[in-house]
């Protein structure tokens, strides 16, 4: 009788701690979807955010795939190198070469922030005088919204 009694209160134990790390989990779930993320990903908090009207719209859209190009062809620039510094490693000195590939990179990394802050720009520019303001307080958030931690990467076609 006494050995029935304690896998009865085990096993309730075992559920209460099993409903209990559910009930967590959940809570958790639910606090981080109060945070910075948006279904529709950063274009959509932009246009939100600023309240662009249809034309806008267009427009930016029209930015964000000139934008795109620009990006990915700094991203292959940047692979490539890295992918010649690593092949040095096969050499048995390759000091000279780490330390011009690396400021290749590095070079090709300022490019790419120059990219993104004139995107930004060219937003701005699409930006009527009423919008300004909520322009100027979207670029105070700009860091949480391209957080690529924050953001599932979108599926491509």
């Amino acid at each position: 009788m006494h050995y029935t009694m304690n896998k009865k209160y085990f096993l309730l134990s075992v559920i209460a701690l099993l409903l209990i790390s559910n009930f967590a989990m959940l809570y958790f779930v639910v606090q981080k979807g109060k945070g910075h993320f948006h279904p529709g990903g950063p274009k959509n908090i932009i246009v939100e955010k600023l309240q662009l009207d249809e034309q806008q719209i267009i427009a930016y859209q029209n930015l964000i795939n000139h934008h795109r190009n620009d990006i990915l062809q700094k991203d292959e620039q940047f692979r490539a190198l890295k992918k010649e510094l690593y092949e040095g490693l096969k050499i048995s000195d390759s000091r000279v070469k780490l330390d011009s590939l690396t400021n290749e990179m590095g070079l090709v990394q300022q490019q790419i922030e120059a990219i993104h802050y004139r995107h930004f720009l060219d937003i701005k520019a699409l930006c009527k005088p009423e919008q300004l303001p909520k322009f100027e307080q979207l670029s105070s958030e700009l860091i949480e919204i391209f957080n690529p931690k924050k953001h599932p990467k979108p599926k491509q076609k």
